[in-house]
């Protein structure tokens, strides 16, 4: 399902909110050589449970880095459209056709078989990723989450660096649907997504004191307070003094 949204609105924050992006599909499939979760896919699945529970997006710091890289995309979005002849039409945020809880935003759409993704890094990794000649494998899967959720064969992805001489400031790469990698991607997603929801469970069931007052003062129950009731606290009233 595409939406028709602004980026970096409102409400795109909040369609975001709670669900995984392709940004950071890379996290969720980050785990140690044993095959245990890594630090960083830990702390997204906390980041995803706390927007879940709150209704809140996550606070990210911007670098200046960052924010540099921000200002420089509409000149690589120019600089790749002069080059390709490719036209690049900005887009909201789409979500995945099976699996709701993962959206993509990229940089632009192409036609309607491609999309486009900017990024305007360091010069170092600028000039290291242009040597290499290939999409860079930190950036591969957030690509194919994007073909995944916008339905698309291939993605354009560009690296763009005004600070270098002329001929090597741009740099672009095509990255070809890849189905396997995809069904890899998806089953993370789906995974990770239990996990989430399997502590949701958790937590709401991890005070059943609250709950069972709730149900004690239930005005339509035909007791106010039942004798199952009174045991029940006299129980929990010795557990903790205990």
């Amino acid at each position: 399902m595409i939406l028709h949204i602004q980026q970096q609105t409102a409400e795109w924050l909040t369609e975001r909110c709670g669900r995984i992006t392709a940004s950071r599909v890379k996290d969720v499939m980050s785990r140690l050589k044993n095959g245990a979760p890594s630090e960083k896919r830990n702390k997204y699945l906390m980041e995803i449970l706390c927007e879940r529970l709150t209704g809140m997006a996550a606070e990210h710091y911007v670098t200046p880095a960052m924010d540099w890289g921000s200002e420089q995309e509409k000149y690589a979005r120019a600089a790749y459209e002069v080059e390709s002849g490719n036209e690049v039409d900005k887009v909201g945020m789409a979500i995945h056709p099976r699996i709701d809880c993962l959206s993509a935003s990229p940089d632009g759409a192409i036609g309607k078989e491609g999309l486009w993704e900017g990024k305007c890094p360091t010069t170092a990794k600028h000039l290291e990723w242009m040597m290499a000649g290939e999409v860079p494998e930190e950036h591969k899967d957030q690509c194919l989450a994007q073909l995944a959720c916008w339905e698309r064969e291939w993605v354009d992805f560009t690296s763009y660096d005004p600070r270098v001489p002329e001929r090597l400031q741009l740099f672009t790469k095509r990255l070809m649907r890849d189905e396997k990698r995809i069904a890899a991607i998806e089953f993370a997603v789906v995974e990770f997504d239990a996990e989430v929801n399997d502590m949701i469970a958790r937590l709401n069931g991890i005070n059943p004191f609250k709950e069972k007052l709730r149900k004690s003062v239930d005005m339509d129950a035909e007791q106010f307070i039942t004798d199952d009731d009174i045991a029940w606290i006299k129980e929990q009233q010795g557990t903790h003094a205990s």
